[in-house]
């Protein structure tokens, strides 16, 4: 696998030159390059699972290869693309030299789940920049809160969420089934936004600045509000590589729901190969496209934004059982047990069980810390003599417990591993 990947680089790498150096072809070797990239892609994420669905619907008897999923493969190639749209666009230069390219798609702080970071925003980062040790401090200020919301927050409720939803098969009570979906929302939140925070952290120490790629979601207005502060590299890479392509909102209401259905489907299969995935995508797309929609009447408008907010964190939250689920059966039974419990089966486990009083605590940290309430009390006391120490203490303590709870064996791996 590790010869493949750097067999795309080089490959991109001479795609990249023939771009900038040719006057008739570059559009010809822009969709080469794309295309490669994207078959790459689309071979490792699917055919196993492609193969599966022959050998299983239609005993095809194909073999099934050794091996598993490069780790990072997404985050890898989209980034090998942006590179190659960003020559061809003119938005940054072919890079000449091999390995400072391959330092950028390489660079071990993103490559396994982002930022995506894209070649125009870092080109001039490779060859030329300071290591500050204001940089270095504020780095491991940064990476220490991510480790953090991972350790202290994600896998302790997220202990809870495994434990609900193994429960499916058997059982739930209403209450336990919403209970679940607010552990899995929080524990997502926390496990992706605290690794996106690690590697701006470690980014910052090696003298690299990354976009941010969270802005407190759960505060969205609507989805689309939700999608421009959730996973911001990807939202923007789709929109700048994908959406504005077809043509954006430039070609009328009908066009610009379409491309808004394409970026959607897009990104419900790039999370995974299973039928819930994608309904998860265009049930993002219904309710972005219901949000445009209830715009237009002025009930809406003077609604309070609390309303709104809580709405959108509900649509959000339901969209992540089915993004969490093994298949969309088991979705569809999990949202059956939270509105219409009409099952026979006694759980074996019942709501006082899973709502201990540690949870209620982690529970309740989760969502003052998915807020942006610790944001404006240190923009508010940060210029204060006092303040600073306090903080970095409390960093301190949070990452010697972090540390406590990885040797116990408390770790669990990052959601996104696996996309």
């Amino acid at each position: 696998m590790v010869i493949l990947l750097w067999a795309t680089i080089l490959i991109n790498y001479i795609i990249g030159l023939g771009i900038e150096k040719s006057k008739n072809h570059a559009k010809k070797l822009l969709w080469i390059g794309v295309i490669t990239n994207i078959l790459i892609l689309c071979f490792h994420k699917y055919y196993f699972y492609i193969v599966d669905f022959f050998n299983t619907n239609f005993d095809a008897g194909m073999a099934i290869p050794d091996g598993s999923l490069p780790l990072g493969i997404s985050f890898f190639i989209f980034q090998e693309i942006s590179y190659l749209v960003d020559v061809y666009k003119k938005d940054a230069p072919a890079n000449k030299n091999f390995l400072e390219l391959s330092t950028h798609i390489f660079m071990y702080p993103k490559i396994t789940q982002g930022p995506i970071v894209k070649y125009k925003d870092i080109y001039q980062q490779l060859s030329s920049r300071t290591l500050y040790f204001e940089n270095i401090y504020l780095g491991l200020r940064r990476f220490t809160l991510g480790l953090s919301k991972k350790v202290l927050l994600a896998d302790t409720i997220g202990e809870k969420t495994d434990m609900i939803f193994a429960q499916v098969s058997t059982g739930l009570d209403t209450p336990t089934a919403w209970l679940g979906m607010l552990c899995y929302s929080l524990q997502l939140f926390f496990d992706f936004s605290g690794y996106s925070d690690m590697a701006i952290g470690i980014a910052q120490i090696m003298g690299f600045r990354f976009k941010e790629n969270f802005n407190y979601p759960y505060i969205a207005k609507d989805i689309s509000d939700f999608w421009s502060r959730w996973h911001i590299s990807l939202s923007m890479f789709f929109r700048e590589y994908i959406y504005f392509p077809l043509g954006g909102n430039r070609k009328g209401e009908v066009r610009t729901y379409l491309n808004q259905f394409v970026v959607f489907f897009i990104t419900g299969i790039w999370h995974g190969e299973t039928l819930n995935f994608l309904v998860w995508g265009i049930y993002h797309w219904f309710f972005s496209v219901l949000g445009k929609f209830m715009k237009r009447f002025d009930w809406y408008i003077k609604t309070p934004d609390i309303f709104k907010r809580i709405f959108t964190f509900l649509v959000v939250a339901i969209g992540f059982v089915i993004f969490r689920s093994a298949d969309l059966d088991q979705a569809m039974l999990y949202l059956s047990y939270m509105f219409n419990n009409a099952s026979t089966a006694v759980p074996v486990f019942e709501f006082p069980y899973f709502l201990s009083n540690d949870l209620i605590f982690y529970l309740i940290i989760g969502c003052i810390f998915s807020t942006p309430i610790i944001r404006k009390i240190h923009h508010q006391y940060k210029d204060t003599k006092w303040f600073p120490w306090i903080y970095d203490i409390g960093l301190l303590l949070f990452f010697m417990l972090s540390i406590l709870f990885l040797v116990s064996g408390s770790y669990s791996p990052f959601i996104y591993f696996q996309f």
